[in-house]
């Protein structure tokens, strides 16, 4: 059997509502029960640990100015032995103590020689592909089977089990590190020194404390999906205050980051002029001068053509590829979708696995309210078998709304 999942997110503080190492231990003990039948491959396909929401990262600017886009060079060859890989081994180490049981149960399951454990990488753990020392401490965090001494393969395919899978980052050139070219994900920046810093800006300015309902809503900028709706969130939550001086100071902190965000000379050069950065920088920018009605209209002008439907790409690599089952993650949303390709005789799907984050977001077109739920999804391939000679597949999802 193989069971596929993405986008877990573990993080090394409780920032934004992360998955709990207890659904985590629940998720393998599932494991466990499935292996009494027979072995089973697990593909941890990208953004399993999240390597960016981190409070470290701050702290490592404000002391030394110092990012992962740092290192930004021909295939990132100054990220190794730099500040950024220094904060980043702290990251996974503080991630390792929050999820040492599952860490635990998985070794056990792997020590039996009743699960064997891969990883592909997605984008906000894609600082795994530069850093040797990373990969081994991941590695041990999750009894992975790589190799550790190299890249791990971005691609997962398997003949028997027709299945091909990857993040899907790689078609989302706002979150995807071009590696030959030294350009990091402008998506990482978005993230580091707008989303990281927000919250705790604002209550700062607002005298909330974290744990309050607007502290709460504060860090829900950090599971709003799509990215893109991040600027449309902010402005959305501002007009919810009653109190006018309130909402002058929430748009002051929203201003100022988005403002440094905009002047990091590392993204402003021709190589970070593609059509989607473009619209993702001016909606930012526009989200710090207009209201929200004016900004979600002029959202239906500039990001018409960006709102990627998945299974497009999905179909292009059934229609070269012998699979009859595309996977990704990365977009946080679960689905199964019938390709019009052929493979073998059979039909074709795309299929996503979605998050186990906490994702907040609106009805599409509309200026608000936004609603959180959490979906935790894997993707199961039962082995051939005399009774079932193709196989059987699985898209297992469960909704909880918070």
């Amino acid at each position: 059997m193989h069971v596929f999942v993405s986008d877990i997110h573990m993080a090394d503080n409780p920032a934004g509502d992360p998955v709990a190492d207890a659904e985590l231990v629940s998720f393998a003990n599932e494991l466990g029960r499935l292996s009494e039948s027979g072995p089973i491959t697990l593909v941890l396909l990208g953004d399993i640990i999240d390597f960016l929401r981190s409070p470290k990262w701050d702290h490592l600017w404000s002391a030394q100015k110092s990012a992962p886009w740092s290192a930004m060079a021909a295939d990132f060859a100054n990220f190794p032995r730099g500040p950024a890989e220094a904060c980043v081994l702290t990251v996974v180490r503080d991630a390792r103590a929050r999820y040492a049981q599952f860490s635990a149960t998985l070794r056990q399951l792997v020590e039996a020689e009743r699960l064997k454990v891969l990883y592909v990488p997605g984008n906000h753990d894609f600082m795994l592909q530069v850093s040797a020392p990373l990969r081994r401490e991941v590695q041990q965090f999750l009894s992975l089977s790589d190799d550790p001494e190299k890249p791990f393969p971005t691609v997962y395919a398997d003949r028997t089990a027709s299945v091909y899978a990857t993040h899907g980052h790689t078609f989302d050139p706002v979150n995807y590190h071009r590696g030959p070219e030294g350009c990091w994900a402008f998506g990482d920046a978005i993230v580091l020194r707008v989303v990281n810093r927000f919250q705790a800006a604002a209550c700062e300015a607002l005298g909330c404390g974290p744990d309050t309902v607007l502290g709460r809503q504060l860090a829900d900028i950090d599971n709003v999906e799509p990215l893109s709706d991040i600027p449309i969130y902010v402005r959305w939550l501002s007009e919810q205050l009653s109190v006018a001086n309130q909402q002058k100071r929430i748009l002051k902190v929203w201003k100022d980051v988005v403002d440094e965000l905009l002047e990091l000379p590392e993204f402003r050069d021709s190589t970070y002029s593609g059509p989607e950065i473009v619209a993702t920088r001016t909606c930012l920018k526009l989200s710090t001068e207009i209201g929200l009605a004016e900004l979600v209209l002029r959202y239906r002008d500039l990001l018409p053509n960006f709102e990627r439907d998945y299974s497009q790409y999905a179909e292009r690599i059934a229609g070269t590829q012998p699979y009859r089952f595309v996977v990704f993650g990365h977009t946080h949303d679960p689905e199964l979708v019938p390709l019009r390709t052929m493979v073998g005789g059979q039909p074709a799907y795309y299929v996503n696995t979605g998050s186990w984050r906490r994702i907040v977001s609106r009805a599409r077109g509309s200026v608000g309210p936004f609603v959180g739920a959490r979906v935790s999804g894997r993707f199961l391939v039962h082995d051939k078998s005399a009774a079932v000679p193709t196989g059987r597949y699985q898209l297992h999802r469960e909704w909880h709304t918070v």
